[in-house]
């Protein structure tokens, strides 16, 4: 690339600039993101986006979490092991050295007790111990940091009142700062496989993902036609899902019509709103 096209270049990227400076974005780090090689680069990435203006809340999931009781007496070596991952994140956040992506970046990480959870409590006769629930973020908090132009930097811990602190599910954390900070954009760094959803084989294909997979993983829907399970064929993911007794969460939607639609397995193609 020579020097006119790198210029020209650069100057083509300020509408981009332009149209996410000052917007919020929520970045999700899932459990091992930070033992990755590539995962300097992942921060080079980051200190480039918080010096073009936006405003970065990260969120470190260092154990995944679903609904498996956490013993009391663990919740102490967990914490640690948490602090220990956080602190890694700011040590590579602080780094400056000359002729690296971040020298003179100078960025201010900042943490605290921004999660209010409560105990997750006896679920079907099961005390879940230390495992919580969000109840709410420091909206106020958060937004006084990001105004102070830091990087608010969240684990996937929260407080009660009453002073006990409890482990949270990351990817429920995730969706409700996201929410609750009403972002432009939720990112989350993982390591994804893709199949592709084919009629022509009965969905074959995907079944057999599906049935190896979902013992262990989270399974998500990404649609090139607009709303996932409603203008695609992927209500026969949800379909297959709901006769596997595997929970459905639909993330996005226009309304809460369109939400429960996606979430049924119905046929979005053959779909009328009466009312």
């Amino acid at each position: 690339m020579s020097n006119t096209d790198t210029i020209d270049w650069f100057r083509n990227t300020a509408p981009y600039i332009n149209t996410h400076r000052g917007t919020t974005v929520v970045v999700g780090l899932r459990a091992g993101a930070i033992a990755e090689d590539n995962f300097i680069n992942v921060v080079h990435d980051l200190a480039l986006m918080q010096s073009l203006g936006m405003r970065l809340v990260i969120i470190h999931e260092h154990t995944p979490l679903e609904t498996a009781p956490i013993p009391h007496e663990a919740i102490a070596t967990l914490l640690a092991d948490i602090a220990s991952e956080r602190s890694q994140i700011e040590r590579m956040f602080s780094m400056g050295l000359p002729n690296s992506p971040l020298h003179n970046a100078k960025l201010r990480v900042i943490s605290g007790n921004f999660v209010t959870a409560r105990p997750a409590g006896v679920l079907q006769g099961v005390d879940h111990g230390a495992l919580g629930i969000v109840r709410q973020v420091d909206v106020a908090g958060i937004t006084h940091a990001l105004e102070g132009a830091a990087i608010c930097l969240l684990s996937a811990v929260g407080y009660s009142p009453a002073g006990d602190v409890f482990a949270v599910n990351a990817l429920e954390l995730m969706r409700v700062v996201t929410r609750s900070l009403s972002a432009e954009k939720l990112i989350v760094q993982n390591e994804f496989e893709f199949v592709e959803l084919n009629k022509h084989d009965n969905y074959a294909g995907f079944k057999s993902f599906f049935d190896s997979r979902i013992p262990n993983f989270s399974i998500g829907v990404l649609s090139e036609a607009g709303l996932p399970a409603v203008a695609d064929p992927g209500n026969e993911i949800v379909k297959y899902a709901h006769l596997n007794n595997v929970k459905v969460i639909p993330l996005s939607g226009s309304s809460s019509i369109f939400l429960a639609l996606m979430a049924s397995g119905f046929n979005g193609q053959n779909f009328q709103f009466n009312g």
